[in-house]
This record gives structure tokens, C-alpha cells and sequence, in this order.
């Protein structure tokens, strides 16, 4: 790396990288991971303000862009803002401004299927099939987290040979496993579709 290259001036100023602390070398192994991502310093910054800079580039794996507002997805689908906004606040979620760009290609499927399922079930049907999946989703996504805390991030910070590298990989690995998790959502609720038809 050229010297010009080097970014630990940036992350100093930046107030990311501390060359006095004794782990600062160990601060340095995490920034240069987390802008092997081509993650920016402003990110980064924005990230450590919120106490969550070593899980930067899982956050960003877990919903990846390109980013839609919320505005432009309901002109997309030819849907009103408010009931994007209403299903949204249904499900539990934090409101959002309209206009910031916040919703990945699949927030936009999702809503789609919404907006279609909006043909044939009432809108108050609708909203509360959202608080119900909302919930549920809620307390699947807790016990993944408290499954990770107990499992693997627990016993890593208690060793203290782990580098803060270490801990964010595991977070990353972790993060990256999303996708074989929901994976056996789809069977499971068909399955307990089935079950429903049997038993109503």
C-alpha cells in the first residue's frame, strides 16, 4: 500500500482508530477488514456512534442494496404511501422517512405481495395478519440472537487472547448464515398451513 494509500490518518481524525490505546493494533486489523467491504469512513463513523461499527459489514450483508424509498416503491406498484406506511407499522417496525432510501429489492417483493394480497382480503385482515408475522418474526429473530450471544459471542469475549477481528468475523459468519436460517421458514409454514386446514 502506498503511503498516500495508508488510511489510519483518516481513522484518527475520524475519531475511529485510537494510537494510543494498547489494542491499537488490534483496532486497525478491524478497520481495514471493515473497508476491505468498500465500506466508507462516513459509514463507519455512523456505525460507531450507534456502538455497533464491528457488525457494519454483517448489517450490510443481512439487507444489501440497492436502496428504494419508501415513497418510490409505492409509485412503483401504483399503491398509496399510506398503506406501505400502515403495513410497515403493523408489522413492528420503526418508522421511516418516506423519501430516504431504506428499502432493499426485497422490501420492495414484500410489499408487492401485500399489495396484492390487498385484491382479495380486507385491509383490516391484512393489518393484523402483519401484527401476527410481525410478532412472531420478532421473537424468532431474539432467540437467534440470544442462540449467537450464548453460543459463540459469550465465550469468545471471555477469552482474552480474541482480537476485536475475531469477534466481527464471527458476527459476519454468523450474519451470513440468514439465509440457510430462512430457508426453513417456507416448509415449516406450509407444513403448519396444512396443519390449519386440518384442524379449523
Amino acid at each position: 500500500m502506498a503511503p498516500s494509500d495508508d488510511p489510519t490518518d483518516a481513522w484518527v481524525a475520524a475519531g475511529l482508530l485510537d494510537p494510543t490505546s494498547p489494542d491499537a493494533d488490534s483496532q486497525s486489523d478491524l478497520l481495514n477488514w471493515i473497508a476491505s467491504f468498500g465500506i466508507t469512513i462516513e459509514q463507519m463513523v455512523k456505525a460507531k456512534s450507534s456502538g455497533h461499527l464491528d457488525a457494519l459489514p454483517g448489517a450490510m450483508a443481512l439487507r444489501p442494496g440497492p436502496y428504494s424509498s419508501l415513497r418510490d416503491i409505492a409509485s412503483l406498484l401504483g399503491s398509496p404511501l399510506e398503506s406501505l406506511i400502515d403495513i410497515r407499522r403493523a408489522t413492528g417496525l420503526p418508522p421511516v422517512d418516506p423519501d430516504e432510501a431504506a428499502f432493499t429489492t426485497s422490501d420492495i417483493t414484500m410489499f408487492r405481495a401485500f399489495n396484492d394480497a390487498a385484491a382479495l382480503f380486507s385491509r383490516d385482515e391484512l393489518l393484523h395478519f402483519s401484527r401476527v408475522l410481525g410478532t412472531s418474526l420478532r421473537r424468532i429473530a431474539e432467540a437467534a440472537g440470544e442462540m449467537f450471544i450464548l453460543d459463540v459471542e459469550a465465550p469468545l469475549a471471555a477469552d482474552s487472547e480474541v482480537s476485536l477481528l475475531m469477534l466481527a468475523r464471527q458476527g459476519y459468519e454468523a450474519i451470513l448464515m440468514t439465509d440457510a436460517a430462512t430457508a426453513v421458514f417456507e416448509p415449516l409454514f406450509r407444513a403448519q398451513l396444512e396443519q390449519s386446514f386440518h384442524t379449523s
